[in-house]
This record gives C-alpha cells, structure tokens and sequence, in this order.
C-alpha cells in the first residue's frame, strides 16, 4: 500500500511518500495545499490559477497542466495512471485520496 501522509496545518511540511521527505517547489507545495484546502472537490485550471497566483491567465495557458504533471511525478505511486490527482475531463482535476494529518509532530 502506497501512502501519501503529510504534516499539512495550513500547508506546513514536511510531506512524506513511504517514509521519505518529498521535496516540492513552492508552486507544487502551494498546488498540492489548494487541493487539501478544497478536499475531494474538483478544481477548474481557473480556479488552481486564482489560487496559486491571483493573476489573469491566457485560455492557451498550461501551466497548471505542467504543475500537476510535475506534482504527480512526486507524490503518485504510479504518474502514468494517477491515483491521488485525477483528471476530471472537462471540469480540472480533483485530490481523490482521504487527507489525514500526521501526529508525528504531537
């Protein structure tokens, strides 16, 4: 069983993947806490824009395409067939995973 734990009050670090500290760039860091601040909801492009950056985005814009992709990379089992962040056609995407918070720290 792959597990996804993070130390996540208000995005706080560190975040861990079968005991090892996940190193995230701060936009994957600010990407990864828009999905554990909206839960199980999906997330437009528009709406992860809003939230990592406030600034207005081209239509053609696919940062977050990019973003995502990179975030998969570091936190999926397996990137190609994505289990934590899916891809909701159309809509976004979506944090399909239970979010628990890590006593580790207590």
């Amino acid at each position: 069983r792959d597990d996804l734990v993070t130390g996540v009050q208000t995005c706080a670090l560190p975040i861990w993947k079968n005991g090892e500290v996940v190193v995230l760039t701060m936009h994957e860091f600010a990407l990864l806490g828009a999905f554990l601040s909206t839960g199980n909801r999906v997330l437009s492009r528009d709406q992860i824009l809003d939230k990592l950056s406030g600034r207005d985005w081209y239509p053609t814009d696919r940062s977050v395409d990019v973003l995502v992709s990179k975030l998969r990379k570091k936190i999926e089992p397996d990137p190609d067939t994505p289990k934590i962040i899916k891809t909701v056609r159309g809509s976004g995407y979506i944090f399909s995973v239970e979010i628990r918070k890590s006593n580790a720290g207590s």
